[in-house]
């Protein structure tokens, strides 16, 4: 079975044939990677059990990946404490979760900091070039001389 291996180097895992969902697992991480004939990205889902006391990794089969599914890296740490089952439902539940991407799309709405920069760097070049504006409405008519001498 070719599968790719970015987290362990070859020889120092086995792999499990099959997998119970009652058997406690070590970890579980889900990846996007490409598949070996180059056929794509696809979503890899790895958990490691214990096999004649060796970590043995069981590959699920890939999930083609859709437009709008989430692709980051999901690793579960479990120690041997939780099952199979129950890391799988986890991390069913972290791929569905898109709280942080919907509070990370309105904070960015909300935000003001490109135009507060903009606005700070328009005073900056203002105060290099030797102009405060000054008076009612601000419209540019008055120009005051601040003091400031710009570098040669």
């Amino acid at each position: 079975m070719s599968v790719p291996e970015p987290w362990m180097p070859d020889g120092l895992q086995t792999y499990a044939q099959t997998v119970d969902p009652d058997e406690k697992a070590y970890m579980m991480v889900e990846m996007v990677a490409k598949r070996a004939d180059s056929r794509g990205h696809f979503l890899y889902r790895i958990v490691w059990v214990n096999r004649n006391d060796k970590a043995a990794a069981y590959v699920y089969p890939p999930i083609p990946l859709e437009p709008g599914m989430n692709t980051k890296l999901n690793r579960i740490y479990s120690d041997w404490e939780d099952s199979v089952g129950y890391l799988n439902d986890l991390m069913d539940g972290i791929r569905a979760d898109t709280y942080m991407e919907t509070r990370m799309a309105e904070m960015q709405s909300e935000s003001t900091m490109i135009s507060d920069t903009v606005d700070l760097v328009d005073e900056m070049v203002r105060v290099k070039n030797n102009q405060t504006v000054f008076g009612p409405g601000k419209s540019g008519a008055n120009k005051e001389r601040t003091g400031f001498h710009p570098k040669p």
